[in-house]
């Protein structure tokens, strides 16, 4: 028996209601207290010494097979001995003041606890660890457990619905020789052996539940005032970076994994109710419409590294525009506000207003998709409830979305089709273009973003155009192209290169133009970056029509022989299929065609530019038939 132990566990120990010894009256006892359990020792000098720190211990000594009780008188045996209630007789014969009396013994049975028998018949039994019942003299008992606490170092005895925390001493582990002694700010120092280490323990109590009051706080709950013990929240400021403890009331708010402070998330249950919770918020979100905590969804299936995005709510993509993979939320349709990808999906209206979803289209040669986040292939096919939607140029499968403006459908973005057929020399002198399309600054990213510059012959498309001798004669000037009518040009098929009158009814409404397309060109852009808006006076144009004009600049054929690049983020240009006669020129040369110009300090207007210019092209839809 370890002696240490009373120490520890006298304040938790249970009184065991039978304490009679057998006499000459023999009374059946069964279920006697269900909290009764027997320590045990090998000799009866081993016994603690029976003070008020054991009293109401009951100890089974082995050599002797007695139990003995401690009482105010001290160790007491509850076996009957030969007679205990007659004077000298064995079994109570040669008793003077009491009848034969029978001797009682205590053993342990199989079912986990002892039999009490006198005279070879079981009068009793003594029950350990399990819930009693009601007996004739007290009421039912509690079970008792005790589990290991690993944070504590030590142990939790419960016992009905109490339970208290026993501390492991340290170099005591015979209970022999420790001292407890009150320390600063409520503490207990705890001294065993040699007092060689000493354990410093916290007293500090939230209700029944301890708590350390460095690293955790005592709380009382709203509403029912319960007590209940939370570990303080670290957070970072932003400022100086230093690390602080804080307190938070755990009722609405949570303290997270990466040591920040988070409200709960209100969850439905089964029966209706709705409770707070707790959630993993790197895996997890909580939804605020559904009220449930739904998982989070990696953008790359299997690649914990890429972005994680709520399904229900959001999608990934990657353009030619954005740097790795993006998540943007998703679209709404119609009067029902219904959600949807707007890569993979295109909303149109029905009468009610209500949303209609239909399916995009794959703008591929082999008709199928191979990147799982659809990288620029896909297409709506026909116009949404704006008249907005996208095309797929099956030239080169490249896709283009467009607005409607007016009467006019326009495409949205700057055409980026490089034909190879135009790439022959010009009539017009010594003059050699070894291209007659171009990305700004000969460098390939500005073409994806801004699209390519073309001369005003790649624009028509005089090599088409032109049977003469020299295909793009008429394309620099050397000759009237006679044009007439609607001009196809360089434009995918059911497009055309707008007139000058097409162009002049932009330059009759503004709002057309947006200074960051983020629905377009991605999020996450750089200051110097934005996408250029038209701009009056002090006010910024708003894309209401979606046309987003991109400063994509222009090229210039110099005198000496070569391009320069001027404009770029501050104006554009571009082509019409219209060309500009002089009135004095009387040989009918046309060297100049109209263009739409844009810069940021004035209206659009149309104007006049030498064929040589290298400006954009935006295609018009041609009417229905």
């Amino acid at each position: 028996m370890i002696i240490g132990r009373y120490a520890y566990a006298a304040g938790i120990a249970m009184s065991i209601a039978f304490f009679a010894a057998c006499g000459d009256d023999v009374t059946e006892v069964t279920n006697v207290s269900g909290n009764a359990s027997l320590d045990q020792v090998e000799k009866f000098k081993q016994l603690p010494k029976c003070n008020e720190d054991v009293e109401g211990t009951v100890v089974f000594v082995k050599d002797s097979a007695k139990v003995f009780g401690c009482t105010s008188d001290g160790w007491i045996r509850l076996n009957g001995i030969d007679g205990a209630d007659g004077k000298k007789g064995k079994d109570g014969k040669d008793g003077k003041d009491g009848s034969d009396g029978a001797n009682c013994t205590v053993k342990q049975n199989k079912s986990n606890g002892f039999d009490v028998v006198c005279d070879g018949k079981k009068i009793g039994t003594l029950e350990n660890g399990s819930d009693g019942d009601s007996g004739d003299s007290g009421a039912a008992g509690a079970s008792c457990t005790v589990k290991q606490n690993k944070k504590r170092t030590g142990f939790d005895v419960s016992c009905g619905n109490k339970t208290v925390t026993i501390m492991n001493g340290v170099d005591g582990e015979d209970g022999s020789g420790c001292v407890l002694e009150n320390g600063e700010n409520g503490t207990v120092n705890v001294t065993c052996g040699d007092g060689a280490n000493t354990v410093t323990l916290f007293r500090a109590a939230c209700g029944s539940a301890p708590y350390d009051p460095e690293t955790q706080f005592c709380y009382q709950l709203y509403g029912n005032g319960s007590l209940v013990v939370g570990n303080r929240c670290k957070y970072r400021t932003d400022s100086e970076g230093d690390f602080f403890e804080e307190t938070y009331d755990p009722t609405y708010l949570f303290c997270d994994g990466n040591d920040t402070l988070r409200e709960k998330c209100t969850v439905e249950q089964d029966d209706g109710d709705y409770v707070l919770l707790d959630y993993d918020y790197e895996n997890e979100y909580c939804d605020l419409k559904s009220y449930k905590i739904r998982p989070l969804a990696n953008c790359v299936k299997g690649d914990k590294k890429s972005p994680k995005y709520k399904p229900e709510y959001q999608y990934c993509y990657k353009t030619k525009f954005a740097k790795g993979i993006q998540v943007a939320n998703m679209d709404t349709c119609g009067s029902d506000q219904r959600l949807f990808n707007p890569r993979t999906d295109y909303c149109t209206l029905k009468s009610s207003g209500k949303g209609e979803l239909h399916d995009m289209k794959v703008c591929t040669k082999s008709g199928k998709v191979n990147d799982s986040l659809d990288i620029d292939v896909r297409y709506t096919g026909a116009d949404d409830y704006q008249g907005r939607g996208s095309i797929c140029d099956t030239r080169d499968y490249q896709v283009y979305k467009y607005t409607t403006i007016g009467d006019l459908v326009w495409m949205a973005q700057n055409l980026n089709y490089n034909d190879s057929q135009m790439k022959l020399p010009t009539a017009k002198g010594n003059l050699k273009l070894d291209s007659t399309s171009f990305c700004f600054n000969n460098d390939s990213a500005n073409c994806v973003k801004y699209g390519r510059l073309y001369t005003w012959a790649a624009a028509i498309d005089s090599a088409a155009l032109n049977t003469g001798k020299n295909p793009v004669v008429c394309g620099y000037g050397a000759e009237d192209c006679d044009l007439s009518g609607v001009v196809k040009g360089i434009c995918p098929d059911g497009w055309h290169l707008p007139s000058r009158g097409e162009a002049n009814s932009l330059s009759r409404d503004g709002k057309y133009y947006k200074v960051n397309d983020e629905a377009l060109y991605g999020a996450g852009v750089d200051s110097d970056s934005l996408e250029w808006a038209w701009v009056t006076s002090s006010s910024l144009g708003n894309n209401e029509t979606g046309f987003a004009a991109l400063p994509a600049g222009y090229g210039n054929f110099n005198a000496e022989g070569s391009w320069t690049y001027v404009g770029f983020r501050s104006q554009t240009m571009f082509w019409t299929s219209t060309e500009y006669f002089d009135e004095y020129n009387t040989e009918n040369k046309a060297y100049s065609a109209y263009a739409l110009g844009m810069i940021s300090t004035m209206n659009p207007i149309t104007n006049f530019n030498d064929k040589f210019y290298a400006y954009s092209v935006r295609c018009v839809r041609n009417a229905a038939d």
